[in-house]
């Protein structure tokens, strides 16, 4: 994969930026107990994830006994739009920093936004040449936690554990 992508993955793996799953498949069961653990190490109050391909995994962590604080994320303008506007906002209010790391600044880097007509902005996967996924992630989580109440705290550290 990393020849494919063209992107260093296992020096990422080794600085421990990323964390691969084992084996040359995605290991779904590997993933519901990773989550665990960060659930029983933090006080999660909400795990934005894209509803796409999540069921299995939804049915392994039901299966587990793991209950996390799970919120469904669209990814079209409704749900991405006021995300990207918060998400802008904390960044240029310097909030949110994220120490340049360089996977988020590869995801960066390759996003591309799509407008509607009243100006609403969302992220595009399908006109980006490579992965964004972990800005969509970032910007999920800051849009979670603008709904919240109280301050909008965001702590990359986190994000990117």
């Amino acid at each position: 994969k990393e020849e494919v992508d063209r992107v260093p993955y296992r020096t990422w793996a080794a600085q421990g930026l990323i964390e691969p799953t084992p084996g040359r498949a995605i290991d779904k069961v590997y993933i519901a107990n990773r989550l665990a653990e960060v659930a029983a190490r933090f006080d999660l109050q909400g795990i934005a994830y894209d509803r796409h391909l999540m069921p299995e995994l939804i049915l392994i962590l039901d299966r587990m006994g793991v209950r996390l604080p799970l919120v469904p994320w669209g990814q079209g303008y409704v749900s991405m739009a006021p995300a990207i506007d918060q998400f802008e906002t904390a960044m240029l209010s310097r909030k949110l920093q994220h120490g340049g790391h360089p996977i988020l600044r590869w995801n960066a880097s390759n996003a591309v936004f799509s407008m509607d007509p009243a100006g609403n902005r969302k992220l595009n996967k399908e006109r980006s040449r490579d992965k964004i996924d972990g800005l969509v992630a970032l910007v999920m989580a800051v849009g979670l936690s603008a709904r919240h109440e109280g301050p909008a705290e965001v702590d990359p550290v986190a994000i990117w554990m």
